[in-house]
């Protein structure tokens, strides 16, 4: 009886091990210089998203953001077999794969069965969700229920939801990158739609000193800066692409283009480095360096 008790006890104490040692992608060794990808915007065009997906893996990074939109309808189960054929050599590579829901991902349960990886789900289970990794707080914001605005319960619970996450991820100074699919400031076609959500979550991210947003819904990219939030489209994973409606201020970068943002975290900042990926295949290197920019972790101290 008392070898029994001494085996139940080492085994309890390797199951403690084991689940103290359980870190999410990217965790492993902080002495490595975490990468990550961000893209959105899939939808029809299955060789572009070929495209952006080997691209995609080659960076090596932990773990891949998704600002919604995975497929155009997602009643139609065939669309689903081919993203997920798609985006077979994420999963053959073991690299986390965080999807945000997008208008075009309603129509059923299959977008739920993509989030593969641990995260800690909001209210509505994983239509938003929140993952931290070595001091960055991500939180997928479902804006199909956020942008119906205060008077439905859903988008009030939602909102409930992702203001504590802030708060307790601004307490334990993380730092916060909501990524979310309806774009709060674009330059394509949908740009003036979201103005409700907008005046809504932006004072929200100002109060708890959020500094890095990523969004889809518009099929290209743009990047631009307010009230100290670098605000970034990322629709270009293989929806049709949308012309640039709005003329850019100095500090502002767009391209009609498909591609992917790769991420590097080091000590002092986040490097982002955006790739376009040409339609031409034959090219030796099909991949074109189109925007670069970095943000401090650290809040800036002018402001």
């Amino acid at each position: 009886m008392q070898q029994k008790k001494i085996l139940c006890l080492h085994w309890l104490a390797a199951c403690l091990a084991l689940l103290v040692s359980q870190k999410l992608p990217g965790e492993e060794n902080s002495q490595v210089k975490l990468k990550f990808v961000i893209y959105g915007d899939t939808r029809t065009n299955d060789t572009a998203h070929r495209r952006v997906i080997a691209a995609a893996v080659k960076q090596q990074p932990a773990f891949i953001v998704q600002t919604g939109d995975l497929v155009a309808d997602s009643s139609d189960r065939t669309q689903w077999a081919a993203f997920d054929n798609a985006i077979q050599p994420i999963r053959d590579g073991h690299i986390a794969y965080y999807p945000a829901k997008g208008n075009h991902d309603v129509a059923s349960s299959a977008f739920l069965k993509e989030i593969l990886d641990p995260v800690q789900p909001g209210y509505d289970g994983k239509n938003y969700y929140r993952f931290d990794v070595r001091g960055l707080c991500f939180l997928a914001l479902d804006t199909e229920s956020l942008h119906n605005g205060a008077k439905d319960k859903k988008a009030r619970r939602q909102y409930q939801w992702l203001e504590m996450q802030l708060k307790q991820a601004s307490a334990d100074k993380l730092f916060i990158i909501p990524f979310f699919h309806r774009a709060l400031y674009s330059v394509g076609r949908h740009r003036n739609e979201n103005k409700a959500l907008r005046e809504w979550l932006h004072p929200l991210f100002q109060q708890y000193g959020v500094r890095l947003v990523f969004q889809g819904h518009d099929h290209l990219y743009y990047r631009t800066m307010r009230d100290g939030i670098t605000y970034v489209v990322t629709g270009g994973g293989g929806a049709p692409l949308y012309d640039i409606e709005q003329e850019l201020q100095p500090d502002e970068r767009a391209r009609k283009a498909h591609h992917l943002c790769a991420a590097e975290l080091s000590a002092s900042d986040i490097h982002i480095t955006v790739y376009e990926v040409e339609g031409d295949p034959k090219k030796k290197d099909p991949v074109e360096h189109i925007d670069d920019f970095r943000v401090s972790l650290v809040a800036d101290p002018q402001r």
